[in-house]
C-alpha cells in the first residue's frame, strides 16, 4: 500500500476483497439491505480512515425515557460489538465503525461484519423502544436487575448531545 493514496482512492479494491456486494452513491459506498442485513450500511473515506455506519432508526425528537431506554439497550449491547460501537444522539441511533487506513486491508471485513450485526441484532429492538409504553417497561424492567448501570459510552455520547443543543 502506498501511504500517499488516500482511503477514498484505496477502498474500491478493499471492499472489492470483502466480497460484500456494494455501489459507489456520490461521495459514500453502500452495501444494500438484503437477506440477513437489515440496513444498508454506508462508507465513507476521509483521507486518513473510514468511517462504517448503519442507521437503526432516526427520529425528530424523542421523549426523554425513551432516549434513556435507548442508551442503556445500546450501553448493554456495547459489549458485544466486534470493532463497532454504538452512537446515539438527538436525530438517531446507528452502528459505526472507524478504520484507519493502515488497518483497512486487514480490518475492513471485520469492521463490516460487526456493524452489519449490530444492526441486524439491534434494528428490531431499537424500533420498538421508540414507543414510549414499551420504553417505560424496559427501564422497570432493567430496574430489577442488581448492579444495572449505563456504559461510559453511551452515556457520554447521550450527554455530549444534549449539550450541543
Amino acid at each position: 500500500m502506498n501511504t500517499s493514496e488516500t482511503a477514498a482512492e484505496l477502498l474500491p479494491e478493499a471492499l472489492e476483497l470483502t466480497r460484500w456486494p456494494w455501489r459507489r452513491r456520490e461521495d459514500a459506498w453502500i452495501l444494500p439491505a438484503g437477506g440477513k442485513q437489515p440496513r444498508e450500511i454506508l462508507v465513507r473515506a476521509t483521507e486518513s480512515e473510514v468511517r462504517i455506519e448503519s442507521v437503526l432508526s432516526t427520529w425528530d425528537e424523542i421523549e426523554p425515557q425513551v432516549e434513556e431506554a435507548l442508551a442503556r439497550l445500546l450501553g448493554r449491547a456495547q459489549r458485544g460489538l466486534c470493532l463497532a460501537r454504538a452512537e446515539l444522539n438527538s436525530t438517531g441511533a446507528r452502528i459505526v465503525a472507524n478504520v484507519s487506513i493502515q488497518d483497512m486491508p486487514a480490518l475492513l471485513p471485520h469492521a463490516l461484519a460487526g456493524v452489519s450485526a449490530g444492526a441486524r441484532l439491534l434494528a428490531r429492538e431499537v424500533g420498538i423502544l421508540l414507543l414510549p409504553e414499551v420504553a417505560r417497561e424496559f427501564l422497570r424492567f432493567l430496574e430489577k436487575i442488581p448492579n444495572h448501570r449505563v456504559t461510559e459510552s453511551t452515556e457520554t455520547s447521550t450527554e455530549q448531545d444534549k449539550e450541543s443543543k
